[in-house]
């Protein structure tokens, strides 16, 4: 499911890297971490800039939880339409 989503990626955003990544937490099992991404979405030519925070948690080599958050306003100012006020226009 995750390759599917990244495999999407450069047609939406060309040049999509993570940068100023800061680990806030570390352990041998688990990390919390903040990153950042500042591209151009391709479709609108808008600016994406976006601040992540992920937690993953791992048991015996493997990922057992991978959770991200990332503001969403940011999305909608970068994928929509018509920014911001397509987000009202979805929920209807």
């Amino acid at each position: 499911m995750l390759h599917e989503f990244f495999k999407g990626l450069p047609q939406t955003f060309h040049d999509f890297y993570f940068q100023h990544i800061k680990i806030h937490m570390e352990t041998p099992e688990q990390f919390f971490a903040g990153y950042e991404v500042d591209v151009i979405e391709t479709q609108t030519g808008r600016p994406y800039h976006q601040t992540y925070m992920g937690r993953l948690v791992s048991e015996n080599g493997k990922i057992k939880l991978i959770r991200e958050a990332m503001d969403m306003i940011a999305v909608a100012q970068s994928l929509f339409p018509n920014g911001f006020p397509d987000i009202y226009k979805e929920g209807k």
